[in-house]
């Protein structure tokens, strides 16, 4: 239901969008807000993972086991929305505005995936059963396929190969 409903979403939001906000326009808005600020928007990322990831220490250093699981939770089924959003987001910007994003963001990309990987971490602590590796891998691969097709499709592998 939940799927439904973002899905839902954000065909009004790109239909919406796109009426409002041109092509040329949208494009400038992605690097004046995302592209000049990307060391910044960066840093405020990484500190806010490491803060979270830090917060499960403290709740399971006070054996708040409750709240700890409720944490562990919210931290990872954010950090998985927000790497299905990033590659719904690009396939929005690429089939509907002619935007790449992964050229546009470019390392502020890697933030959900390393969201993920502390989410992923922090619910190690909470349960020493939970296989980081797998669900690494299946969410790594969401948001690196998308990329090279993206790639693929713009023609950037053209040149490699041999003479």
């Amino acid at each position: 239901m939940l799927k439904m409903l973002l899905v839902a979403f954000l065909i009004l939001l790109g239909n919406n969008l796109f009426d409002i906000i041109g092509n040329a326009e949208l494009s400038t808005l992605i690097q004046t807000t995302i592209g000049d600020h990307n060391t910044l928007i960066m840093a405020y990322g990484l500190v806010i993972i490491l803060g979270v990831t830090c917060m499960t220490y403290v709740l399971a250093a006070f054996q708040l086991h409750s709240l700890l699981f409720l944490w562990t939770q919210l931290f990872l089924i954010l950090s998985q929305l927000s790497v299905c959003l990033l590659v719904l987001g690009s396939f929005f910007c690429w089939f509907s505005l002619s935007i790449n994003p992964w050229m546009e963001l470019g390392a502020v990309a890697t933030l959900p995936m390393i969201s993920l990987a502390g989410a992923s971490f922090a619910m190690r602590i909470f349960d020493f059963n939970h296989p980081i590796l797998r669900s690494l891998y299946n969410f790594f691969l969401l948001q690196i396929i998308p990329f090279l097709l993206l790639m693929i499709y713009q023609g950037y592998f053209a040149d490699i190969g041999p003479e």
